[in-house]
């Protein structure tokens, strides 16, 4: 009784193969694809019914890397920028603190300097800050002591910089103040 209906499904699917014009290999690839979709299906059935899995996933906490050992010879300590890398980088704790300028210097306002100061680094050799004139394309790379314009880089501090014209003295802050 079981050969009857397995033998009128082939003859079936003979016909309609006959009428659709698929060749024998064609119609092995589409026996493959419905195999490999029957397949899919059940294991994304299990993995979603699966009664060991757990319910939620635990929350990972972002963690700075840890610094490298001293101990190999060969290992720096860690650079001045260290503390800096070692927050994420969109983060709150990364801007600055305004802080207080210095007792009885004449702070001039930065519009008239028509400087902007887009960058400051600090490295073995000292700090380098720089400045982009205003409606200039690009800037120039400046040392404490050097120039820009009439205007003398006079101190590098951490977010600012102090540049001094004859008697004059301004101040640049790498981050404008926010107001809040």
């Amino acid at each position: 009784m079981t050969a009857e209906p397995l033998k009128a499904l082939r003859t079936r699917m003979a016909a309609s193969l006959r009428r659709e014009r698929l060749s024998p290999l064609a119609t092995a690839g589409l026996a493959m694809l419905g195999a490999a979709s029957a397949i899919s299906a059940l294991f994304a059935g299990w993995a979603l019914l699966d009664p060991e899995a757990p319910a939620v996933a635990a929350k990972s906490e972002w963690r700075p890397p840890a610094p490298p050992a001293l101990a190999s010879p060969f290992s720096h300590p860690p650079g001045p920028n260290a503390r800096t890398l070692s927050r994420p980088i969109f983060d709150k704790s990364r801007r600055p603190k305004s802080g207080a300028t210095a007792v009885g210097a004449r702070v001039e306002p930065a519009a008239p300097l028509r400087l902007r100061l887009a960058a400051i680094i600090r490295d073995g050799d000292g700090a380098r800050v720089y400045l982009v004139t205003e409606g200039a394309a690009e800037g120039e790379w400046h040392a404490l002591g050097g120039s820009a314009g009439e205007w003398r880089i006079e101190e590098i501090r951490q977010f600012e910089i102090v540049l001094k014209s004859g008697s004059r003295t301004a101040e640049l802050r790498l981050y404008p103040e926010v107001p809040n």
